[in-house]
């Protein structure tokens, strides 16, 4: 086996909160096979919508930042933040940040593999993780 591994893959990453509801969706395009995610904690008072509104055409003029938002709740994405050489093939780590981890409930997140090498799974290969809720208060 090579390391960094030599297979790309398309992950989708959902974050659920307690009930299930999807808070958070996005694709990641990761060239080493290894899906580096750092999760981060927002404690921002939610958005009206005419920030999130503006916030929103803000993001869009930039390719490495997503943001999905509604009136009580804004996620941010961006990264990698370091793309390897060519001729290493590794990805860097991408980050999400958002009102999540925060209250006292469990989310969970969920992880798809869509898929590998370019070519698009038929069946993606997915698995989900309980996060715990916040310690703090």
């Amino acid at each position: 086996m090579s390391f960094p591994p030599t297979i790309s893959h398309t992950y989708n990453v959902t974050i659920l909160n307690s009930t299930g509801k999807p808070l958070f969706s996005h694709t990641y395009e990761d060239d080493d096979g290894i899906l580096d995610l750092e999760l981060i904690p927002s404690h921002k008072s939610p958005l009206t919508s005419a920030t999130a509104s503006a916030a929103t055409n803000t993001t869009k003029m930039s390719s490495n930042n997503t943001t999905t938002m509604s009136p009580s709740q804004q996620f941010t994405t961006w990264g990698p933040d370091f793309i390897g050489q060519i001729g290493i093939r590794t990805t860097g780590t991408f980050h999400i940040q958002g009102p999540m981890l925060i209250h006292n409930s469990p989310y969970s997140i969920r992880v798809s593999i869509i898929s590998k090498d370019n070519q698009i799974l038929q069946s993606p290969i997915s698995e989900t993780f309980v996060l715990p809720p916040s310690l703090t208060t």
